[in-house]
């Protein structure tokens, strides 16, 4: 496993211009739900397909293995060149994301400030606290 959380995760903003997906952990989760002092921020780059729900309750994200990378891409490599399959596992199930790379941040943004808009001028500044990255194989927090 490359990175997991008990939080809950949202889709919260999608950039077609850019091809990049936040999924956002708030600080203030929905009514009910434990607060938590920072946001924790699953970004993926250059994105190419998505079979993902809108909500996660807990969060696993793995590379997928050769023959289930196959399963979800089939023949439909063209253009995929360079990207990865990625899992994401929430109570029991596997999703899937085929994307060129992801990051993992930790910050203080405000509700409504997306952290994609720091990948559009890339390099820049970052949007918090680099936790894990598609370059690195250690287990996160």
């Amino acid at each position: 496993m490359i990175y997991s959380s008990e939080r809950l995760f949202q889709t919260w903003d999608y950039t077609v211009s850019h091809q990049q997906i936040l999924l956002r952990s708030p600080g203030t989760p929905e009514p009910g739900a434990p607060e938590f002092a920072r946001n924790i921020d699953l970004i993926f780059l250059g994105v190419e397909f998505l079979s993902i729900p809108s909500k996660f309750r807990g969060l696993g994200l793995d590379q997928a293995a050769p023959e289930e990378s196959e399963e979800v891409v089939g023949g439909l490599r063209d253009g995929w060149e360079g990207r990865s399959v990625y899992t994401l596992t929430s109570e029991g199930r596997r999703f899937y994301i085929v994307a060129a790379a992801f990051r993992v941040y930790e910050n203080d943004l405000d509700l409504f400030e997306s952290s994609l808009e720091y990948f559009t001028n890339d390099p820049g500044p970052q949007p918090g606290e680099l936790i894990v990255h598609s370059g690195m194989t250690r287990q996160a927090r």
